[in-house]
């Protein structure tokens, strides 16, 4: 696959955060694979290429981790004042 420079260094750097915060939850990578329902191969993957997961895979481990629902709120336009501001500027065209 043939990603934007941008993308393929978040990329990268969302799998490093996501096995430093499972280190610093003293979770193995056995241990999260298995709550997460995926394979070692799985997560080793999710942490050292996450271009290559699939979605899903990703959020079971973002659960596992108790890094989902922050997630979710970090994309959720309503609790971010830029994605207010867009939401009020298409809703106002709509009328």
């Amino acid at each position: 696959m043939n990603l934007h420079p941008k993308t393929e260094k978040l990329l990268v750097k969302i799998g490093s955060d996501l096995k430093t915060w499972r280190i610093a939850q003293g979770l193995t990578a056995s241990r999260v694979a298995d709550r997460a329902g995926i394979t070692r191969k799985t997560l080793r993957d999710i942490e050292n290429q996450p271009g290559t997961v699939r979605f899903e895979n990703l959020l079971a481990v973002l659960a596992v981790l108790g890094l989902d629902e922050a997630t979710a709120a970090a994309i959720d336009p309503t609790q971010s004042i830029r994605g207010q501001t867009l939401l009020t500027a298409a809703a106002r065209k709509e009328l």
